[in-house]
């Protein structure tokens, strides 16, 4: 969780939550700042989906998140164009 102390003037307490995508050598790719958990997550998904078919990379086999791994709460609804993408 983020502090939103961190942003000053008019961004103050406009974003409360980060989310990152990493990939295996400990980089992050992409990331949304937000005013919620979950908030854009599904745009971010969609930009990351959109970037793999756009440059002709096959998607990654596993995916490994810190909650929300299993069940009706499952981040996979939003892969559904990854259908072997396995949620760790």
């Amino acid at each position: 969780m983020m502090n939103s102390n961190y942003f000053q003037g008019k961004g103050r307490k406009t974003a409360m939550w980060a989310t990152n995508i990493g990939n295996e050598h400990g980089q992050v790719i992409m990331s949304v700042l937000t005013v919620g958990e979950g908030s854009g997550l599904k745009s971010m998904i969609d930009g990351i989906v959109a970037r793999y078919r756009d440059a002709k990379v096959s998607p990654p086999k596993a995916l490994y998140v810190d909650r929300d791994c299993c069940g009706t709460s499952s981040v996979q609804k939003y892969f559904e164009a990854w259908p072997f993408l396995h949620i760790r």
